[in-house]
């Protein structure tokens, strides 16, 4: 069975390569010529209208703890405003329209400058010597968004006087001057490269940066290569290759610099509270020590004794337990004040500044980092965005919480807090042992001990921010920079000459069906067989004028033409043994089709052969078949059925050996009237004892009835259709029409088949034979197209 199928798949790919080549070869030269100027077309697309496009591309790895990149531990130790950063976040940072409109701003992308180089225009980014620069970009006059379409504004640079001239005004440079299109800027251009500069006039647009913005988003593919890396790839494809790579560097720099501001605003935030509470606690201090200060010179105290030294240790122990706890109660205080002030965002006080409590200190990370979050979020996406309610969700979930952390911390370190106070109060009942002057300068000196803690833990942890301020980098690291590919990548072009290929090829198989097979008239042997089933017995080729009869029987041997009537004659199996003598009806549907060119040539063909044949043209309205062997004004069928003549008086012998007749005589009135008369019937009779083969060129069946009369004496039909000529409706009346079935033993000869193609000479013709016609040991011939 796999044997079996894979014949019919080859045969059946057979099949439709042979189709292919048998429809369309012919027309070569047509597809040629398509193929030349499509092609040309594409060659000229390539060189005057197709823009270039170059891609540039660069690699960034951001620091992210969860997929194994982070800082060194030396920073990280000093680093107390770091922030975590995720991939996924950054991806959008990066693509958003705020970065992206400060690389439009930076890079003067919103007054773009452009060249008109022959018929099309191209970008001036590198080859123009200026640059323009707007004082506000957001309020340029001429913008797409006021006047739907750009506006070209033509500028000449004249380097000697460094001056930009538009139309009559002549503008300096590097300082801001203001012109009918706002408050311009002309600087020399800092990528100016004079090996690229061209020759054609420069003009510049103005566009609102938004506007700009919003295609370079579109335009910017960020991505990372795989879920567990932290590795970001950039990539744009540009009109100039140094462009696409100045938009990436100063992406990645506006990137970069946006995470420095974001942590240097967090650490001026915790610098500031710090300064303010040492400003207190300073105070605080100086006040107490002057205390001190006056109560020993006052009271004239140089030492304490020794019970004094002993209590005021075990009173100092517990005040710096004290201290401890009512440095906790302070930095609690201002963080509960800070989170329960209402849209408070990025300020809360690291957890480092004195909060022992682990629990705590993790819920007021995470709390920062979800307002980081927040802060990075709202400035890439929109107020209503999902992803940002979420965040803003999640905040006010987490405040809380904190809050509840808080009391309850607060009320732990209460009761520890009264706890030493009650084990100082028996500490004080001891003090009245004490002279008074001691009792008091201890009290002092406790108070002293107490601010001078909380004074070097601010002054510590300012220190400690004020070095991760100064040491604070950003979050991501340049892999690769920008770089451009040397080869544009748009457009291809094998892809643009194959899209050319492929639009001749269509437009070349479109007009050889429209011009075939779109048509009402008979064109292949294949449509006759589809739309009758009779039988197709021969094929005539299409011939001139000159050639429609051969003048002897010895050079009918010798042509294309003669073989083809050969294959007829054997076709309708006239050389049949049991039938010596064979009576013919040659007809067709309508005039012009052919049938006198076939009955003559066919009785041509059988005298040839040594049989005596009569040739009887019954086409009494339009004798063709009488003109054609010059019998005009002889005595014919007419004057046989009105019995002014006789059988041999209107059989009349031509140049051809063995062939003879019986012309249409004179024009009758009502010639199907006669066919119906007695001596039709004689007649037959009479030329069925005398010849081998009696031949009858009828008229055609659609208009008249002629041939139906005749049909009833002969013993076969050959009908005549004629290639592009014939409706096929007329084929299909073959089947359909009860008139037409009556004539006795039908078959159709394809008469006409013109070669196909240009040059008459490709070798594939309408119907079986391809246009090939051969003689035994004769070469090639070919019909040229003609009127049979």
């Amino acid at each position: 069975m796999g044997v079996d199928n894979n014949k019919k798949t080859e045969n059946s790919s057979t099949n439709i390569l042979s189709l292919i080549t048998f429809r369309y070869l012919p027309y070569w030269p047509l597809f040629l010529i398509l193929f030349l100027v499509c092609g040309l077309a594409a060659k000229l697309y390539l060189k005057y209208y197709a823009t270039p496009l170059y891609q540039s591309t660069a690699t960034i790895l951001v620091k992210d703890e969860k997929k194994g990149v982070e800082e060194s531990k030396t920073l990280e130790s000093i680093n107390s405003v770091d922030s975590k950063t995720i991939v996924e976040n950054e991806l959008k940072v990066i693509n958003s329209r705020t970065l992206v409109e400060q690389v439009v701003k930076n890079l003067y992308l919103y007054a773009p400058i452009y060249e008109e180089s022959g018929v099309r225009t191209v970008s001036a980014y590198a080859s123009s010597p200026i640059v323009i620069e707007a004082q506000d970009p957001s309020r340029i006059k001429l913008s797409k968004e006021d006047n739907k379409k750009d506006v070209k504004i033509f500028f000449t640079y004249n380097e000697e006087q460094h001056n930009v001239r538009i139309g009559k005004d002549t503008y300096p440079l590097d300082s801001f001057v203001n012109t009918p299109f706002g408050t311009l800027k002309f600087k020399e251009n800092p990528r100016y490269e004079t090996e690229s500069a061209g020759a054609g006039p420069l003009f510049f647009t103005l566009v609102n940066p938004k506007i700009v913005s919003d295609g370079l988003v579109s335009a910017l593919r960020i991505t990372a290569p795989d879920k567990v890396s932290s590795i970001i790839n950039l990539e744009i494809n540009t009109d100039v290759p140094r462009k696409g790579k100045d938009i990436l560097n100063e992406l990645i720099k506006a990137y970069n610099t946006a995470a420095i501001n974001d942590k240097d605003k967090l650490a001026a935030a915790t610098v500031a509270f710090l300064d303010n509470r040492i400003n207190i606690v300073g105070r605080e201090l100086d006040s107490i020590e002057k205390r001190v200060q006056t109560f020993k010179s006052s009271r004239g105290i140089v030492n304490l004794s020794q019970q004094g030294s002993q209590y005021l240790q075990n009173v100092g122990d517990n005040d710096k337990k004290l201290t401890d706890l009512n440095t906790q109660l302070t930095v609690l205080d201002e963080v509960e004040k800070q989170i329960s002030a209402n849209g408070s965002m990025a300020s809360i006080v690291p957890s480092s500044l004195g909060i022992n409590d682990p629990i705590l200190s993790s819920q007021l990370e995470k709390l920062y980092s979800a307002e980081l979050q927040y802060e990075q979020l709202r400035q890439t996406t929109g107020e209503n965005s999902p992803i940002l309610k979420g965040v803003e969700n999640q905040i006010d979930k987490m405040r809380p919480d904190i809050l509840e952390r808080i009391k309850s911390q607060r009320r732990n370190l209460e009761a520890t807090k009264n706890s030493l106070a009650s084990t100082n109060s028996s500490y004080t009942s001891m003090l009245q042992t004490i002279p008074e002057q001691e009792k008091e300068l201890v009290e002092i000196s406790r108070q002293q001990a107490i601010k001078n803690e909380v004074y070097q833990f601010l002054l510590q942890k300012r220190e400690e921010t004020a070095l991760a301020r100064a040491s604070t980098i950003s979050d991501s690291r340049v892999l690769d920079p920008a770089e451009t590919a040397p080869d544009p990548i748009s457009p291809k072009k094998m892809f643009i000459y194959l899209i050319a290929g492929i639009l001749a090829l269509v437009i070349g198989i479109v007009y050889v069906s429209m011009r075939e097979f779109l048509t009402n008239k008979i064109m292949f042997r294949s449509e006759i067989e589809e739309l009758t089933t009779v039988p197709v017995v021969g094929e005539i080729t299409s011939v001139s004028k000159g050639n429609i009869f051969v003048k002897n029987s010895k050079k009918i041997a010798k042509t294309a033409l003669a073989e083809q009537f050969r294959q007829l004659r054997m076709g309708l199996g006239l050389y049949s043994k049991q039938t010596q003598k064979r009576k013919i009806l040659v007809t067709s549907s309508i005039g012009g089709e052919g049938k006198s060119f076939v009955s003559g040539n066919l009785a041509k063909s059988l005298a040839s052969s040594g049989k005596k044949v009569v040739l009887i043209d019954f086409d009494m309205r339009n004798p063709k078949t009488t003109g054609l062997f010059n019998l005009d004004n002889k005595a014919g069928l007419k004057e046989y059925l009105e019995e002014a003549k006789e059988t041999d008086e209107v059989i009349h012998a031509t140049d051809t050996d063995h062939l003879f007749v019986i012309p249409a005589g004179e024009m009758a009135i009502n010639p199907t009237e006669l066919l119906l008369g007695s001596r039709l019937g004689d007649l037959f009779e009479y030329l069925e004892n005398h010849f081998d083969y009696v031949i009858a060129d009828t008229a055609p069946v659609q208009p008249v009835t002629d041939a139906y009369v005749v049909s009833e004496y002969c013993d076969a039909t050959l009908f005549v259709i004629r290639h592009k000529y014939t409706p096929k409706v007329m084929v299909q009346l073959l089947d359909d029409n009860n008139k037409i079935k009556a004539l006795k033993n039908l078959n159709i000869v394809f008469n006409g088949v013109k070669p196909r193609g240009f040059f008459g000479r490709t070798g594939f013709g309408y119907g079986y034979g391809y246009g090939y016609e051969y003689g035994y040991g004769e070469r090639k011939y070919m019909g040229q197209a003609g009127k049979a």
